[in-house]
């Protein structure tokens, strides 16, 4: 990916009303992974800082409620959200890139 700017959504997928989401967002020039299966939010934070206007590498997993991702050949960050639901329910539509401005609340609220 290539961003222009330090903070934005690169992908998001929720439940409309309810817990359960995932969503990559860029916040102050780290990859953010945060998803919650419905018992908790599993945060992931790179350790790697991109540059604007500049091509990375992203790789992303997850697994029921263990994640991972790597930011342009960095070690794997691991980490997981907590125990008591594994999967994800999800209804609103994907979105890469960003999201709508009547969303925008609710993904910074997640």
């Amino acid at each position: 990916f290539r961003a222009s700017e330090l903070n934005g959504v690169l992908l998001f997928n929720g439940q409309n009303g309810k817990k359960d989401f995932i969503s990559l967002t860029l916040v102050s020039g780290y990859v953010e992974l945060r998803f919650n299966t419905g018992s908790g939010t599993g945060t992931l934070t790179s350790k790697v800082r991109i540059e604007p206007g500049k091509w990375h590498q992203l790789i992303v997993t997850r697994n029921r409620r263990t994640g991972m991702l790597s930011v342009d050949g960095e070690s794997h960050v691991n980490g997981e959200s907590p125990p008591g639901t594994d999967g994800l329910n999800l209804d609103t539509d994907l979105f890469i890139g960003g999201v709508p401005d009547e969303l925008q609340q609710d993904v910074k609220e997640r």
